[in-house]
């Protein structure tokens, strides 16, 4: 006799293992078609059957994601953001840049963070990208 709620999880984990699968093999496609691809900080999830593999910029000035989301065919949105830290105060803000695609039904982001200086902060406000 087995117990009906055992084999909904059981079944859970089947369609999470089925999910990850997929996503090792959507990140080995794009880690071998771009190897350009390969100095991102790597992490992915698997819930059900929504999976997500996550590329994170780690170089400083994040001036890799701009060539990812070329390779990729991903627009990137930005999101300027005012910040204080009195650690760093030569950082007055950042600029936080992300975009995805869906393949093989597989969410693929990108994501990074540009630290800005007053000036940068103060240029992109003249230009209005943030409000003043």
């Amino acid at each position: 006799m087995t117990n009906p709620e055992i084999t909904a999880h059981l079944a859970e984990i089947q369609a999470m293992e089925a999910t990850a699968f997929r996503v090792g093999q959507v990140g080995r496609q794009l880690f071998q078609k771009h190897p350009g691809l390969a100095s991102a900080y790597l992490s992915a999830s698997a819930y059900g059957d929504s999976g997500t593999l996550q590329l994170d910029d780690p170089s400083v000035g994040c001036i890799e994601i701009d060539k990812w989301a070329a390779l990729l065919g991903i627009e990137l949105s930005l999101k300027l953001t005012l910040r204080t830290n009195p650690e760093y105060p030569q950082w007055v803000g950042n600029v936080v840049l992300s975009g995805q695609i869906v393949v093989d039904g597989v969410t693929v982001e990108l994501r990074g963070v540009r630290l800005l200086t007053q000036e940068q902060w103060d240029a992109a406000q003249a230009e209005g990208e943030v409000p003043a």
